[in-house]
């Protein structure tokens, strides 16, 4: 480390010393709380996270072959302008589903939760092992 950088770099601040109590006394066994949550819901977001991503590629897959289809059919001698409509309608509505259906947003909980754990463990100057 230069000299420059231990200047700079300053100790994590310590919890202020008017923290109440019973926070203080409890927050050890929150934080532990928490990690063993984790420990039991983590597995289960891993294991829904394979069906979620396999339905959006399926998804994905319906779509460009709609796209596909709607393309073609604008090609054909006789264009049906219901069927066109129609498709065109589901398509839509299979491309919102798609757009919402965010996978990273529905199973990032875990992360989320995790890094504000250890954002608790580095504001209170503890760590607890999970």
């Amino acid at each position: 480390m230069s000299k420059t950088a231990q200047k700079t770099a300053s100790p994590p601040p310590t919890p202020p010393p008017s923290l109440n109590a019973k926070f203080k006394s409890r927050l050890p066994q929150i934080i532990e709380e928490i990690c063993k949550g984790l420990a039991v819901i983590e597995p289960a977001v891993q294991d829904v996270s394979v069906p979620l991503r396999e339905f959006h590629d399926y998804l994905t897959f319906e779509i460009a072959k709609l796209k596909l289809e709607l393309e073609r059919a604008a090609w054909d001698s006789k264009v049906d302008q219901s069927k066109v409509a129609a498709d065109k309608a589901w398509l839509a509505k299979m491309e919102q589903l798609q757009k919402d259906f965010d996978v990273e947003r529905m199973t990032s909980s875990i992360t989320f939760i995790r890094s504000m754990v250890v954002r608790v463990q580095d504001t209170f100057d503890m760590r607890v092992a999970y």
